[in-house]
């Protein structure tokens, strides 16, 4: 009985530790994978801002460039 016991015991106590890894390896899983798309998120929205400084810098430049010559 008491061997049936403890293995009963030890069976739901490793069922538990197994599920919590899995709950936490899945946990971390998905945090990784939302930081990643934050962090591909926030490259690309850089990205963009910075093409955008860039191109209306170049504008701006282009612009003062041509009011120059034709002055």
């Amino acid at each position: 009985y008491e061997a049936n016991e403890i293995k009963m015991l030890a069976g739901k106590y490793a069922g538990n530790e197994i599920k919590m890894l899995a709950d936490w390896y899945a946990v971390n899983e998905i945090k990784m994978l939302a930081d990643w798309y934050a962090v591909n998120e926030i490259k690309m929205l850089a990205d963009r801002y910075e093409a955008n400084e860039i191109k209306m810098l170049a504008d701006m430049y282009e612009a003062n460039e041509i009011k120059m010559l034709a002055d």
